[in-house]
């Protein structure tokens, strides 16, 4: 497609359309003439110049109003006519919040997850799973969790509600022979495997680790759901410093019991109290065995988990310097080496 283009100083016009061959000499002759009488003038005089300047404008009021209708009747002769959204061919898509992802984003299929992954090994995250890779091979890992049952359906649905950064992602849901399978991304290790680690988390590192999981808590607490197995087993962490809950199928709507909500926020107080004193706590009392290692917003924090919401601790002191999630890299590198993570080879 021709295209006609006038040029005056730093001033470009584009009309797309064809063009006849006398409106284009005409316009290159305007725009080569143009053009000389601006370089003359720059090497005139002051007076000159201002001379110059006002003949040109003398001219453009004359021939003004006959190019600026020239050049109306181009462009309405030029543009495309306006295209109704299904004449064009880009359809804007529904953008679907957080809360409302559309349905197809947890893609289920009736066939056998190992058509289209490979075994790898099995090892622990967030209960027994196998962690595998795609078929052909890609850079990325995925973990399958096997679940007996035929209520794909309901699992489905409980999955697709619970979108969100702070939960392990489910990639797409296999039923197959009274079975369920759940492809979710992988993540690095648990911080069961953390308390196994050379290097225990410092004080920032807890409050990041604290921070992460309530924001997922709170997203639940919006819903009026809980998880209803917040442990050590069930908080994973990716090589980046990434926090997720795993097992989102389980989470339960309780309605409107608002001490339910609390159940989860008191078991992440004694998940924070392994990774503090590393070792295990019976389900007692929150308090740290040797509080001199900690700030007084770390207790005062401990103290509150029980009886406040997800929200409410959010907004405590101790959680001021986070989330910090690029401290949490070199605890998980370290937790990789050091602990003594089980693993069993699968075969295909």
């Amino acid at each position: 497609m021709a295209r006609r283009l006038e040029r005056s100083n730093s001033t470009l016009t584009q009309f797309p359309g064809p063009v006849s061959f006398e409106e284009q000499e005409n316009l290159q002759s305007h725009a080569i003439t143009s053009l000389k009488r601006n370089q003359h003038a720059d090497h005139q005089p002051p007076r000159t110049r201002k001379r110059i300047h006002r003949e040109e404008q003398s001219d453009s009021d004359t021939k003004g109003d006959d190019a600026g209708q020239f050049i109306n009747d181009m462009r309405s002769r030029r543009l495309p006519p306006t295209l109704s959204p299904v004449d064009s061919l880009f359809v804007p898509q529904r953008i679907c919040s957080p809360e409302e992802p559309p349905s197809d984003l947890l893609p289920l299929r009736r066939a056998s997850p190992w058509k289209y992954y490979t075994k790898v090994y099995r090892r622990e995250l967030g209960g027994s799973v196998v962690v595998a890779s795609r078929v052909p091979a890609t850079f990325e890992l995925f973990v399958v969790k096997y679940t007996a049952g035929s209520e794909v359906n309901d699992q489905a649905q409980t999955l697709r509600q619970i979108r969100h950064e702070n939960f392990l992602t489910c990639i797409e849901i296999f039923a197959y022979e009274n079975a369920i399978y759940t492809i979710s991304e992988c993540m690095a290790i648990s911080l069961m495997d953390l308390n196994g680690s050379a290097l225990p988390p410092n004080e920032t590192q807890v409050a990041t680790i604290a921070h992460e999981v309530l924001t997922g808590l709170d997203f639940l607490a919006a819903r009026d759901m809980i998880h209803g197995d917040i442990t050590c087993s069930t908080i994973l962490l990716s090589v980046r410093g990434d926090v997720k809950i795993a097992n989102p199928e389980g989470c339960m709507d309780i309605g409107l019991r608002s001490q339910g909500l609390r159940k989860d926020t008191e078991a992440l107080g004694f998940v924070m109290l392994q990774l503090m004193e590393r070792g295990s706590h019976p389900r007692g009392r929150l308090a740290l065995e040797h509080p001199d290692r900690w700030s007084q917003q770390a207790e005062k924090f401990l103290h509150l988990v029980a009886s406040s919401s997800a929200e409410e601790l959010l907004s405590h002191a101790f959680l001021n310097n986070s989330p910090r999630k690029e401290e949490l890299v070199s605890l998980v590198g370290c937790a990789q080496i050091s602990s003594h993570i089980p693993f069993c080879l699968e075969g295909s």
